[in-house]
């Protein structure tokens, strides 16, 4: 009789604490609060992406959406100048990325701003390989259920995102139960329309740096070593085992621009010394139109500050480049 009094109650008390997670982890929250989680150096910028998509007056005509690489390869003030030099319509340009690759990122982004807009263009970086890992700061922004409903196979991320979540969402309801007036004082229209750190840096050093070919083909060799499935075709096996995860977000982001009638293009911005585009990438594959740079760019050590990131040089570049493929998609 005592054995099974026990077992009554450490089963009552299992089901007790997964309702009780169950509950918090769907608790209704603000989401502005979960956008100020992110808030580690450059991961900063989600809560001004946040207040850019839901309280700024200026419309979103094309964004931007990538890792570092578009962070410091694409200036949105510079290439929505360019676009509206061309155009008798203005349009507003801005870049959502965010440090680290992981398709889930992008995904979380590009639904935030079509819930709230309908942009005429996405713009979506492209590398060498989709990466074999999701982006580790996406239970910070994620709503509840995409973090549930993310893709299993291989995504070594999945139980620490869902354990987080409880602990994220009563976070969020408690700062919002506080203070229920601190952040909803500061939601005006007085929200910057860019965010760049292309061309300077934060603190407003210029970003005209440069490294020499050497160090250049030194890192690459490196990286080679390190990481030889980012440069070689690899076996259909291994590539859905590397990247399930990511190719699954890619599906989504592509339904989902698709489910909205918003057009979608992919930039290639791979590190130094890239000779070629991906062979097999299920976006290409699909004719989803795909916007670079003359190969002989991605040799120019006078464009690059490291292997994977472009300087205030390699950027001017680009987002002229750029600026030049947006208008003649938006005209047609």
């Amino acid at each position: 009789m005592k054995s099974y009094k026990n077992l009554r109650f450490w089963i009552l008390s299992l089901v007790t604490a997964i309702l009780v997670i169950s509950i918090v982890s769907l608790i209704p929250h603000d989401g502005y609060l979960r956008y100020q989680l992110l808030d580690v150096g450059t991961y900063k910028k989600s809560k001004w992406i946040y207040e850019r998509v839901h309280f700024s007056k200026t419309p979103i005509d094309v964004a931007f959406f990538g890792t570092s690489h578009t962070l410091n390869g694409i200036d949105s003030e510079l290439v929505e100048k360019s676009v509206n030099a061309q155009l008798d319509t203005p349009r507003h340009v801005v870049n959502f990325s965010i440090p680290h690759f992981g398709r889930d990122m992008h995904y979380t982004l590009i639904k935030l701003l079509l819930e709230k807009h309908k942009p005429e263009l996405i713009v979506l970086e492209l590398r060498e390989s989709e990466a074999r890992d999701l982006h580790p700061g996406t239970h910070y922004l994620a709503d509840s259920l995409d973090l549930l409903n993310a893709p299993l196979i291989l995504n070594l991320r999945y139980p620490g995102n869902i354990i987080r979540v409880p602990s994220r969402n009563l976070k969020s309801l408690l700062h919002e139960l506080a203070y229920p007036f601190t952040d909803k004082v500061l939601r005006n229209d007085d929200v910057a329309d860019h965010n760049n750190m292309a061309l300077s840096f934060y603190d407003g050093r210029s970003r005209d740096i440069f490294i020499s070919r050497e160090e250049l083909e030194k890192q690459r060799a490196a990286e080679q070593k390190a990481a030889p499935y980012k440069y070689q075709p690899l076996p259909e096996w291994k590539s859905y085992l590397f990247y399930n995860a990511n190719i699954e977000y890619l599906k989504k982001i592509k339904a989902l621009t698709d489910s909205k009638n918003v057009r979608l293009a992919l930039l290639f911005l791979p590190e130094y010394g890239t000779t070629s585009i991906p062979l097999r990438h299920p976006l290409i594959q699909r004719d989803i139109p795909l916007i670079k740079a003359p190969m002989s760019f991605y040799q120019r050590d006078d464009v690059f500050n490291d292997l994977g990131h472009l300087n205030k040089r390699g950027a001017i570049v680009m987002s002229e480049l750029v600026a030049g493929e947006i208008v003649g998609r938006i005209a047609n």
